[in-house]
């Protein structure tokens, strides 16, 4: 019976003893976190090009700065600084999804070297595309660039839309197409030289107005 006994406590004590040393060893080793995605980041943009990060850097510039995914998505470009350096004579903007460039600033850094006579398009074709974004177009050549075309093609594509063009870029009105079936379309939506150049020409003139028809006096026949 003693033994028992005795064999029961020696038991106790040596489980005891384990738990102590756990406890000061810090237990077991706890389980690496899981990285986060970086949803949205520069890190996951659509494109691959490193000319159209955060940052502008050395490379080609791709023919086309597409972006379809909608915000939340992983890898929209809703929301980022987008540079572009050096673009080529194909290359092109397309804003193809919805809110796809919502509130993004896109810089187009047009260098001394280059040969550019035209940025050819300029698209925001889905609702709310282009809404709150800003398009700053730095052209150091010192010759004139024209923009073929800028598009909003859907609901809010261009609210609050903003497009700088810095020095010899010329957009000429026919090249601007605010789709005036849709909802909102061009509302609030300006080109400008400069930060100082307030308030600009709206992307959408306003119509100007028509002159009410006159009537001719009547001719009175001599008596």
């Amino acid at each position: 019976m003693i033994k028992t006994i005795l064999s029961i406590l020696f038991v106790i004590y040596e489980l005891s003893s384990g738990s102590n040393r756990l406890l000061l060893q810090g237990g077991p080793p706890a389980e690496a976190a899981t990285p986060s995605s970086n949803a949205g980041g520069n890190g996951a943009l659509p494109w691959s090009s490193p000319n159209n990060n955060n940052a502008a850097v050395a490379g080609t510039p791709p023919v086309i700065l597409e972006c379809l995914l909608t915000p939340p998505a992983p890898g929209h470009c809703a929301m980022q600084t987008l540079t572009v350096t050096d673009p080529g004579p194909e290359w092109e903007l397309k804003s193809d999804g919805i809110g796809a460039t919502y509130e993004s600033i896109i810089n187009i850094d047009i260098p001394p070297t280059s040969t550019l006579t035209e940025l050819i398009y300029l698209g925001f074709t889905e609702p709310y595309a282009g809404a709150k974004a800003t398009v700053n177009i730095n052209n150091l050549t010192g010759r004139k660039i024209f923009v073929g075309y800028m598009d909003f093609a859907e609901d809010y594509a261009g609210l609050d839309f903003t497009v700088y063009t810095g020095q010899d870029v010329i957009i000429p009105p026919g090249n601007i197409n605010c789709d005036t079936n849709k909802l909102g379309v061009c509302d609030n939506c300006w080109i400008r030289k400069n930060a100082l150049d307030i308030p600009g020409v709206p992307c959408l003139p306003t119509p100007a107005p028509t002159s009410p028809p006159t009537t001719a006096s009547p001719i009175t026949a001599p008596i």
